[in-house]
Parts: structure tokens; C-alpha cells; sequence
């Protein structure tokens, strides 16, 4: 009779070792862009609120809102789509302004196991920017760099974006 479980309980170790898989936790892809001051090149929090807004068709979508004193923020990409443009709207208590960033990428599906969800990796390619005048807000930015073109799971920098308080010498 011991004989006849054994060949029961190894068919059932094997199929529970089948369905364990390590899935993971945070299957979140997000672009991490940092801030920081143009002249020093050193890490900024900024002075002012911010809120960012995605352009899709025209219309806006808000997709971080009023943020204050931010270093860093995340923000997802479309998959369907390669380039993204963020509308990046600073609020001071009397201005507003508001500087867009074109993000281009190429977006990979990408697959754990049958198991778990789904996920788009993708891969920064390009990088555009325009900033506002500083008669409208004393903060805008100057420039932006791709520090990571990867952008998957990890927390990671993917974007530096310099930002000017003075007008250019």
C-alpha cells in the first residue's frame, strides 16, 4: 500500500513545484526623472508645486498632482505609443508655468512566466524639451539627459532634468 503513494506523492510534488513561481511583487515599469539645478548640477528639491499632465490626442490626462518640494517622479509610459510628452505645470502661489518634455522609446512585452501578469519594458531613445520664459516663473528647465535607458522593475534614474532659476549669461 506504501508503495502505490509514493508514485502519488511525487506527482504531486512535482506539480506544486510547477505552480510555484516567483512572480514579482512590484511589476510596476516606471521612469524615473530627478531634478536638478542647472548651475551646480547638484540634486533639487524644487521651490514650487508641481503637477505633470500627459498629451494624448490633445487632451490632457494629470498624472502627478501637486507635488511639493519634489526631488524625483515617477511616470509610466505607453506601451501603444513611441514618444510620450509630459507637460510639466510649476505653481508658485502668484505664477504658472508649464515646460514639455518629449520622452521617445521603444516598448518590449515582457513575459515572467504564464502565471504572472504581463509587463512592457521599454528603452529611452531620444529626449526633448522646451522650457517657458522666466518672466512668466523664475524656474524652468534648461535641459535633460537620458542617465538610464532602461526602463524596467528596478528603481533606477532614468532621466535628469536640469532646471534654471536665472536667465542664461
Amino acid at each position: 500500500m506504501i508503495r502505490h503513494l509514493f508514485p502519488g506523492l511525487a506527482f504531486a510534488l512535482a506539480l506544486s513545484a510547477c505552480s510555484s513561481i516567483d512572480c514579482p511583487l512590484d511589476n510596476q515599469v516606471e521612469m524615473t526623472l530627478a531634478f536638478y539645478d542647472a548651475n551646480t548640477l547638484k540634486s533639487l528639491a524644487l521651490p514650487d508645486t508641481l503637477s505633470i499632465y500627459g498629451l494624448n490626442a490633445g487632451s490632457e490626462q494629470l498624472l502627478y498632482n501637486r507635488g511639493i518640494a519634489v526631488k524625483r517622479v515617477k511616470l509610466t509610459l505607453r506601451p501603444q505609443q513611441p514618444t510620450d510628452t509630459f507637460l510639466l505645470r510649476f505653481i508658485s502661489p502668484t505664477q504658472t508655468a508649464t515646460d514639455t518634455l518629449w520622452v521617445a522609446h521603444e516598448s518590449q512585452p515582457h513575459f515572467e512566466a504564464l502565471d504572472c501578469p504581463a509587463s512592457t519594458f521599454h528603452i529611452l531613445r531620444a529626449l526633448r524639451w522646451k522650457g517657458h520664459d522666466l518672466n512668466l516663473l523664475p524656474l524652468t528647465v534648461d535641459s535633460a539627459a537620458i542617465t538610464h535607458s532602461n526602463v524596467r522593475y528596478e528603481d533606477v534614474e532614468n532621466l535628469k532634468v536640469f532646471l534654471r532659476t536665472t536667465p542664461r549669461q
